[in-house]
């Protein structure tokens, strides 16, 4: 994992967790087992309290009393030892002090905070919704999507309930029904508007023609004085 931090005044700082790193970090730590992967958590959910945290676990391959263990029939019948999630290290990328500076972060290359002005943005969440919820001229959201899916699976197999058709392409019935329900309530929003547009335009339209009235008034009222 690189994370990279981008601050205003012009400094740019990599971590890398691959680079320069020993194979076994945690070899002399607790049971003195070997560490047969390395879970890297970077926490934005506390960015805001703590700046941003990197927590690291190492998981453990030595068997023992405390050690769980599983049946798999389908691999092996006998139970399989489960490796033991250690803590590691806590490492403080950005502390929060710092957090008034920073401009942007990414992970592996992708933008995931960018600054926009006082405040810091989760991309995670904007662009999870953006790909839900944002449609135009080019672009159909995944909700859009959804509801097409839906309506072609539905006039396919029309005898089908709304559960297997929402199964059919990978939806649970109730991620489908709030899809269904936002997008209606879009429709609803989307009328109301076109209503006060058409209400605005016939008000305008009657405007003018008062005004229309009113001008030929005045032009005939001249001209009757200007006979006399």
């Amino acid at each position: 994992m690189r994370v990279k931090v981008f601050y205003q005044s012009g400094k740019i700082t990599e971590f890398d967790t691959g680079t320069f790193c020993s194979s076994e970090p945690f070899k002399g730590e607790g049971k003195n087992g070997n560490n047969i992967t390395t879970e890297f958590s970077l926490r934005f959910d506390l960015l805001e309290t703590e700046g941003l945290m990197l927590h690291i676990y190492w998981y453990n391959a030595i068997i023992d009393e405390q050690t769980a263990a599983s049946t798999d029939a389908s691999v092996s019948e006998r139970p399989i030892p489960h490796a033991g999630r250690e803590p590691g290290r806590f490492v403080r990328l950005v502390s929060k002090d710092e957090l008034t500076d920073i401009a942007k972060i990414e992970v592996d290359g992708e933008m995931i905070v960018w600054r926009q002005g006082p405040d810091l943005i989760n991309a995670i969440k904007f662009y999870n919704q953006e790909l839900l919820c944002y449609s135009d001229a080019q672009t159909v959201s995944v909700n859009g999507r959804v509801m097409g899916i839906y309506s072609y699976l539905k006039n396919a197999h029309p005898l089908s309930t709304d559960e297997e058709i929402s199964a059919m392409f990978g939806y649970p019935l109730s991620a489908f029904k709030r899809i269904q329900e936002q997008e209606l309530a879009q429709a609803v929003t989307e009328d109301v508007e076109d209503e006060e547009t058409s209400s605005n335009d016939v008000s305008n339209e009657t405007s003018e023609t008062d005004e229309t009235e009113d001008m030929a008034g005045i032009g005939a009222l001249n001209a009757f004085l200007s006979n006399d």
